[in-house]
């Protein structure tokens, strides 16, 4: 007998398909509840990074995780330079690819530069998101009810960003092609009113679902 090939997101984004086989089920996203973080010590937003994103408007997130970003500093003068001109904060998660090192303030007041962080606790505090796509990232991006950028580096990656753009909840923009124009660009566009409102629907949405993980559980212990 097969095992079950769990489809870990939302049917909401991604309708099942009329042939979809049983043993193929959705699920939703597999987050995890902030008591349960807490339990394995991930604490959130605590501190003086609390404190900077409280002290003015709501920044926007960039993060690129694990992704091979292969020049940091220059990708951090570029989010700085267009955060500059769009008149907005920008909240740099570091990740992998050493986009300056954690605490480092490239601008005081408009760029703060972080190590690793909860997003389930950040990204409400955010206006928009602007990451590479993987499949976690932008369910805590989308269940944050925030509009994302999407720059994909690769696997499924352009599928997520196209479809956040198909939405109307995002923008896409591979990685490869990332400049500061379009880098300007994709943020003017996430950053229209009316892209937060659908933003927010699509969030109302997911949050009325039966959490993924309590879905996934059960089908396991059926079919174990």
């Amino acid at each position: 007998m097969r095992s079950p090939e769990i489809q870990a997101y939302s049917r909401s984004l991604v309708p099942r398909l009329r042939d979809y086989p049983p043993l193929r089920p959705i699920t939703g996203f597999l987050t995890v509840d902030h008591s349960t973080r807490a339990l394995l010590g991930d604490g959130g937003c605590v501190g003086e990074l609390s404190d900077w994103i409280g002290a003015g408007e709501p920044p926007v997130y960039f993060g690129f995780g694990s992704m091979p970003v292969r020049d940091g500093e220059q990708t951090l003068a570029m989010i700085s330079k267009v955060c500059r001109r769009l008149g907005i904060r920008g909240l740099v998660s570091s990740g992998w690819a050493n986009l300056g090192s954690s605490g480092h303030l490239v601008d005081a007041e408009r760029i703060r530069v972080t190590g690793p962080l909860n997003h389930d606790v950040v990204l409400p505090m955010c206006r928009a998101a602007v990451h590479h796509g993987g499949a976690g990232t932008t369910a805590a991006g989308i269940l944050a009810g925030l509009p994302v950028l999407v720059c994909s580096v690769f696997a499924d990656q352009p599928f997520w960003g196209e479809r956040l753009r198909d939405l109307g909840v995002g923008a896409h923009i591979p990685y490869s092609r990332l400049t500061e124009g379009r880098l300007e660009g994709g943020l003017r566009a996430v950053l229209d009113p009316g892209m937060r409102v659908r933003a927010a629907r699509v969030q109302a949405v997911l949050q009325a679902e039966t959490p993924g993980v309590s879905v996934a559980a059960d089908l396991l212990e059926r079919a174990g």
